[in-house]
């Protein structure tokens, strides 16, 4: 948001609306490559990871916390298009969609959790995020010509899928023989290195998206963002 709000701002004072475009394209490849294996990643792990960071007693939360983290890609898109929003003198926009968004999750809430308790909750939200998401891509569309960079979607998906299998079976083959912190000592690097790997095969990413990624990033990250651009680019 930091990164692309004054880039947006600048090119609508030029009336620029082909480059806004091409700058949410391009944020929405970064966020895409992103988000998808960590929020997968995190859904499959998630009692490992409660466990870990809150004790074996909110196990139970596993399946709440695994639909707010898929949720939380689509939460990602929509944090871009407010901020275009704003970037583009429509705050008026966001107000109505939280509005909506308001009524929808007291609706759902009210429906839900006395049936479901915290997984209804968890439900009521991911359907909120959803409307939402449709509502500012309605209006945002309007505005501006909006792309979802299909490449960026399935090649991220194909190698999201490419770790699922192996998380699958050590969380569910290894967690009485392994303690917590082993089980992520092994499921992290694995996950991460095979969907490297994945990307690299694809030929996924491009310098164009390393260039944004080092600035949004702290200049600390710069280093070892550009190793990674080394190995994967081709």
């Amino acid at each position: 948001m930091t990164t692309i709000f004054p880039k947006i701002s600048t090119h609508n004072g030029l009336k620029e609306i082909k480059k806004i475009s091409n700058i949410l394209k391009t944020t929405s490849r970064i966020l895409l490559y992103i988000l998808i294996p960590s929020c997968v990643g995190l859904a499959i792990i998630a009692p490992t990871a409660l466990t870990l960071f809150y004790g074996s007693s909110y196990v139970k939360g596993a399946i709440p916390l695994a639909i707010l983290s898929i949720g939380t890609i689509i939460t990602a898109i929509f944090q871009l298009y407010t901020t275009t929003f704003g970037a583009i003198g429509k705050t008026g926009q966001v107000f109505k969609i939280n509005i909506i968004a308001a009524i929808s999750t007291i609706a759902s809430l009210l429906l839900l959790v006395p049936i479901m308790e915290s997984t209804g909750a968890a439900i009521s939200r991911l359907l909120t995020i959803i409307l939402t998401i449709i509502l500012a891509f309605y209006l945002l569309k309007k505005e501006i010509k909006l792309q979802i960079d299909k490449e960026a979607l399935w090649k991220s998906i194909i190698s999201t899928v490419a770790f699922v299998p192996f998380l699958l079976f050590i969380e569910f083959i290894f967690h009485n023989n392994l303690s917590t912190i082993q089980m992520l000592l092994i499921e992290l690097p694995l996950a991460a290195a095979i969907y490297l790997f994945s990307l690299y095969i694809l030929k996924a990413l491009n310098q164009k998206d390393f260039q944004l990624l080092r600035e949004a990033m702290p200049k600390p990250f710069s280093k070892y963002i550009n190793i990674i651009e080394r190995k994967i680019v081709r």
